[in-house]
């Protein structure tokens, strides 16, 4: 029953509703082989108020209200365990649609409330206790002509959507007491307004836009152009929402919401086909200098040596570019310290690494950068690393089998190879000696630093 407007409709199975046609109902049965049954569950009553239960009177007229609807149950207390158990799942209410408050009065009152005071955040609140809150990005979709032209061809997709020029898409970020948080594999649902079963796909964000469900709204038509290319656009949208966040308040917090490629059905395929092509074209990676720069032109240091003075970024730059030389007009950066770093390389990012160094060091781009100066400060930095618990790539083992140390030939060195002379060999800086000396300045550098027990 609809209450409206101080009027009631209701709708009734059991009503004998009249017969209007010109053939008799017991004909059309015969022709038809079957029973005629009247759609009651869409035809409407109008029902006069003293034909309603006068406590179901009372109740509306206590609570003022101006819309109800009223269900007579069969199973009143399945049902009622039901709304219980829906009155503790929060996250079901996030996306309808202009409602505030809803409240489940069963063996007790449960009031849950949609706070929407900022635009792009919802708290949901259990009994005026915040339970979560939610970053919300809600997009306007273009449908492109493509897209409408293969959709003719679609079958049982409803006229609304056969004809929109745009849809809403919503992505929901979750945000805990340190910012933007991971969503558990339970939360990580798709959303048609009300939440579907679909659970294989699990993105890392919630999303609410019109996709075409079966009809118990347990999955997705995987098979639906129009799915389909929601599902790609997704993948986009999530990375340009990335490329947003990083320049507020949430700065690094934002990279919590890459996406990894997923299952791979077709809906899957498509939504892998988009985090390719957002990687492509959309910058959401900050630079050192503070920019927005793609994947494909980020640096990544996890050795952190392109900070350093007695390296630089140039050097190392120089020596990442020289396998990458036929890619004309490409200016990469270095990516800002975001603890991203292995991220960014599983996307596709250069990266430099620990294993990277032994061939850098031999490299011209590292010995023509290089002076004695820096070579002392390289001594004392590798040997803090060597007495530090941070950095397992460096070892006294392993820097033994590194070319680091500047010799009297203006060579760089392996530290087993360079000897220190004695203190009465006037001749020890000749360059066409045999031995390879540790000069003056490095010796200076290697007693400051208690010759760093390398050989």
């Amino acid at each position: 029953m609809i209450f409206t407007n101080k009027e009631y409709f209701r709708f009734d199975s059991s009503y004998s509703f009249e017969w209007k046609w010109d053939e008799s109902k017991i004909l059309w049965e015969k022709n038809n082989d079957r029973e005629f049954q009247f759609p009651w569950q869409i035809i409407p009553i109008h029902t006069e108020a003293k034909e309603v239960y006068e406590p179901i009177n009372q109740f509306l007229k206590d609570i003022d209200a101006n819309v109800a609807t009223i269900i007579q149950m069969k199973y009143v207390n399945e049902t009622s365990r039901a709304a219980q158990n829906l009155s503790q799942n929060l996250n079901m209410f996030l996306f309808l649609k202009n409602i505030s408050e809803i409240n489940f009065d069963i063996s007790e009152l449960v009031c849950v409330e949609i706070n929407r005071i900022e635009n792009d955040r919802i708290t949901l609140m259990k009994d005026k206790a915040s339970k979560s809150d939610w970053l919300i990005n809600t997009i306007s979709l273009t449908v492109p002509n493509d897209v409408k032209k293969i959709l003719q061809d679609e079958r049982n997709i409803p006229e609304k959507l056969l004809n929109t020029d745009f849809i809403d898409l919503t992505l929901a970020a979750k945000v805990g007491s340190d910012g933007i948080t991971k969503l558990s594999d339970q939360e990580k649902l798709l959303y048609s307004y009300l939440p579907t079963d679909e659970t294989k796909y699990l993105l890392p964000v919630l999303v609410n836009t019109s996709f075409l469900t079966t009809a118990n709204r347990e999955s997705l038509h995987a098979d639906s152009k129009w799915n389909q290319w929601l599902f790609k656009s997704i993948a986009i949208e999530i990375f340009k929402w990335i490329s947003k966040l990083v320049n507020t308040e949430y700065r690094f917090q934002a990279y919590q919401l890459i996406p990894k490629e997923t299952f791979a059905d077709e809906l899957g395929k498509k939504f892998n086909e988009g985090i390719k092509d957002a990687l492509k074209n959309i910058p959401f990676v900050i630079s050192r200098k503070g920019q927005l720069i793609k994947i494909e032109d980020t640096i990544v240091d996890f050795t952190y040596l392109s900070e350093k003075n007695f390296i630089g970024e140039e050097p190392i730059k120089k020596f990442i570019d020289k396998d990458k030389a036929k890619e004309v007009g490409r200016s990469r950066q270095f990516a800002k310290n975001t603890g991203f770093f292995s991220e960014f390389k599983r996307l596709g990012s250069s990266c430099f690494e620990w294993k990277h160094l032994q061939t850098f060091l031999s490299s011209t781009y590292f010995t023509n950068a290089h002076t004695t100066a820096y070579n002392i400060e390289l001594i004392k930095h590798f040997k803090k690393l060597c007495e530090s618990d941070k950095v397992n790539d460096i070892s006294k083992e392993v820097l033994m089998r590194l070319p680091f140390i500047w010799d009297h030939k203006n060579c760089i060195n392996y530290p087993y190879q360079v000897c220190f002379p004695t203190a009465d060999d006037q001749n020890w800086d000749n360059p066409n000696s045999e031995l390879s000396f540790c000069i003056k300045n490095c010796r200076f550098g290697f007693s400051k630093i208690q010759k760093v027990d390398i050989g």
